[in-house]
C-alpha cells in the first residue's frame, strides 16, 4: 500500500530536504504522510513463467512513498511523469521511461501527470502473502539482515 497526500503538501515536503539520509528523509516522510487522508491506488498484478509485474496508477497531484525492495528489479513508467527521491538524488521521469531499480530501493514520488508505473520482478510465487515476504522488507533493519545474509550465501 502507498500512502498518498496533496500536491502543495508534497511540493514542500519533497523540497525540503536537503541534508539527512535519504533514509532517513523517505521514513521521515512517510510518517508524517501516513498521518494524512489517504487515497487509493488501484494495483494490478500480473503472473508469468517466473516474472511478477506490479501495476498502480495513481493520479496527477499525489505523492507517496514506496516499499523497500529486497531484490534488484526493473521499473517502467508507461504513462505520465513523476519526480522521484532516489539514493541518487531528486530525478524527474517521463513516460516512457524505464530504469533497474536496486535492492534496499524505497522511493518518495510526486506524481505530476497521471502516471502508470510497472514493477517487474522475477519470482515463482503466486500467492500474495508470500511474495510480499519474498520481495519487501518492511523496515532498512530486516533489509540490512537479508542483504548480509545474501552476502555470506555468495561466499
Amino acid at each position: 500500500m502507498s500512502d498518498l497526500i496533496s500536491a502543495d503538501d508534497a511540493k514542500q515536503l519533497i523540497s525540503g530536504f536537503a541534508t539527512k539520509s535519504v533514509r532517513d528523509q523517505v521514513m521521515n516522510i512517510q510518517a508524517w504522510m501516513a498521518e494524512q487522508p489517504q487515497v487509493d491506488v488501484p494495483i494490478e498484478h500480473w503472473f508469468a513463467h517466473g516474472l511478477y509485474v506490479r501495476q498502480m496508477r495513481m493520479p496527477a497531484g499525489q505523492a507517496f512513498v514506496g516499499k523497500i525492495h529486497k531484490s534488484e528489479h526493473i521499473v517502467i513508467i508507461a504513462q505520465g511523469s513523476i519526480t522521484l527521491l532516489t539514493d541518487e538524488g531528486v530525478v524527474k521521469l517521463q513516460a516512457p521511461a524505464t530504469f533497474v531499480s536496486k535492492p534496499g530501493a524505497k522511493r518518495v514520488g510526486f506524481v505530476h501527470e497521471d502516471l502508470v508505473m510497472l514493477n517487474v520482478h522475477h519470482s515463482f510465487e503466486t500467492d500474495m502473502e508470500k511474495l510480499e515476504q519474498e520481495l519487501i522488507a518492511p523496515d532498512f533493519a530486516e533489509l540490512d539482515s537479508y542483504l548480509e545474509l545474501l552476502k555470506l550465501k555468495e561466499k
